[in-house]
C-alpha cells in the first residue's frame, strides 16, 4: 500500500511534493528519546531525516527530557509524570511525550513519531494525532539471549502493544520489515519501508598504501549480538600486516584490554572511542575494507558511509547488510567463523583491484534512496495519515 492510499480510507489527495492541497496543513511531532548522543545510530537516523525535512518545509518539534545534540532550536523540554529513573524509560516517557504534543498541537491535526524503535505512547491517545512508529529492528525479540533480560522484557512488552497501538510503522529496511510482518502478519497493512539515505556525495578514498600494510574498520557498539569479540581472534589468524581499527565503546575497550592485551600493545589492534566527525571520516578515507560481523543489523549507517567511499566490505549474512554492501564491491559469509571472516576480508579487498571496481560501485551506489528520498516518503505519509 502507497502512502497516498492511506490507512484511513483518507480523502486527502496528496502532491508529488508530498504537500496536501490548502487547509491540510500539520503539526509534527517527534519523541526524543536517543536524540541526545553523536554517536548513537538513532541519532544519526534522526538528524539525516531532520536535516531532509527543512528542504520539504517540515520542521518537527523534537519533545525530549534531555536536549538532543540537534535541532535544539526546535526542542521543547518536557517532564516525565513520574519520578526518574521509571518516568524518563521507553515504558513511560512516550507518555509524558505526547502529552506534552497534546498540549502544543492545541487540536490541530498532527502526527507524533517515535524514532527509536518502542518510543511511541502505549496508553494514551488524541482524535486529532496520528502515531508512527519508526522499527529499526526486532533484535531483543529475535535474540533475547544477546540482550539483558531487562532490555527484553521491556522492548517485548512495549513493542506487542505499540504495533497494534499506532497507525504505521515505519521500518529502515527491507529485512525489518519483513521481520516485522512475518512476527505481526496481521499487521502487514500498517508497515511501510523508508530505507535510510545514503551520504549526498560519492568520495572514494584516496589513501596512500604503505607495501604489505592494510587497514580494516569497524564502528559499532559493544553489544552481544554485534559479534566484535571475533576480531580479536580474526587478527590473530591475520597477517602481520593487518591492522584492524575498532571504534566502540567503554565495554569494547575493557574486553580488548582483558583478552587481547598483546595486540592492541603490538598495535595490530587500534580502539577509537568519542571520535570527533572528521577523525571518523579520516578512517574510513584510509581503510581499506569495512568490516562487520554483526548477527543483525537492521540497517547500519556505517556499512553505507564506507560504500560512499568505495570501502569494500566484509560481513555476516542474514541481515539488512546486505541491501547495502552489494556484491559487486562486498563479500558476504554465511557462517558466523573467524576463518571465514579473514577469508571474506581478504576476498572483499581484492574486489579493489578489478579496474571497473570504483565505477561499478558509484553508478550502484547512486542508485541507493537519498535522505531526501526518505524525507518526502516520510512527509506524505504524515500528510496522509493525520486526521
Amino acid at each position: 500500500m502507497s502512502a497516498s492510499s492511506g490507512l484511513h480510507g483518507s480523502k486527502t489527495k496528496i502532491s508529488s511534493d508530498g504537500v496536501g492541497p490548502k487547509g491540510t496543513a500539520l503539526s509534527v511531532f517527534w519523541d526524543g528519546s536517543g536524540l541526545e548522543s553523536p554517536y548513537s545510530g538513532i541519532a544519526n537516523y534522526g538528524l539525516n531525516l531532520f536535516k531532509a525535512f527543512k528542504k520539504h518545509d517540515v520542521v518537527p518539534t523534537i519533545i525530549s527530557s534531555l536536549p538532543p545534540y540537534f535541532g535544539q532550536e526546535q526542542t521543547v523540554i518536557a517532564k516525565p509524570k513520574i519520578f526518574a529513573p521509571i518516568g524518563t524509560s521507553k515504558l513511560f516517557w512516550p507518555e509524558a511525550s505526547f502529552s506534552k504534543a497534546i498540549e502544543l498541537a492545541k487540536g490541530r491535526r498532527s502526527v507524533f513519531h517515535g524514532l527509536a524503535n518502542i518510543n511511541a505512547p502505549i496508553w494514551s491517545k488524541a482524535k486529532n494525532f496520528a502515531t508512527i512508529l519508526s522499527v529499526q529492528d526486532l533484535i531483543p525479540m529475535l535474540a533475547p539471549t544477546q540482550v539483558s533480560k531487562p532490555f527484553f522484557v521491556q522492548f517485548s512488552f512495549a513493542m506487542k502493544r505499540l504495533v497494534q497501538k499506532v497507525d504505521a510503522i515505519v521500518c529502515c529496511s527491507e529485512w525489518t520489515a519483513l521481520t516485522v510482518r512475518t512476527m505481526f502478519p496481521n499487521l502487514r497493512a500498517k508497515v511501510f519501508v523508508v530505507r535510510i539515505g545514503r551520504p549526498d556525495t560519492f568520495v572514494p578514498g584516496n589513501k596512500v598504501g604503505v607495501p604489505g600494510k592494510k587497514s580494516v574498520l569497524t564502528v559499532s557498539r559493544f553489544e552481544p549480538y554485534k559479534n566484535l569479540d571475533v576480531i580479536g581472534t580474526i587478527a590473530q589468524k591475520a597477517d602481520a600486516g593487518l591492522t584492524f581499527h575498532i571504534v566502540s565503546d567503554a565495554r569494547c575497550e575493557t574486553f580488548y584490554r582483558k583478552h587481547f592485551s598483546g595486540l592492541l600493545e603490538s598495535g595490530r589492534i587500534k580502539l577509537h572511542r568519542n571520535l570527533p566527525e572528521n577523525a571518523l571520516e579520516t578512517l574510513f578515507k584510509d581503510a581499506d575494507c569495512y568490516f562487520q560481523p554483526s548477527r543483525f543489523e537492521g540497517f547500519c549507517i556505517p556499512v553505507m558511509t564506507a560504500a560512499s567511499h568505495a570501502i569494500p566490505i566484509a560481513y555476516l549474512k542474514g541481515s539488512a547488510i546486505g541491501e547495502t554492501a552489494l556484491p559487486e564491491f562486498s563479500f558476504g559469509v554465511d557462517r558466523n567463523d573467524p576463518e571465514a571472516f579473514l577469508e571474506a576480508i581478504y576476498l572483499a579487498m581484492k574486489k579493489r583491484e578489478s579496474p571497473n571496481f570504483l565505477e561499478n560501485t558509484k553508478e550502484l551506489f547512486l542508485k541507493f534512496p537519498t535522505w531526501d528520498d526518505a524525507a518526502l516518503k516520510l512527509k506524505n505519509l504524515y500528510t496522509d495519515l493525520a486526521p
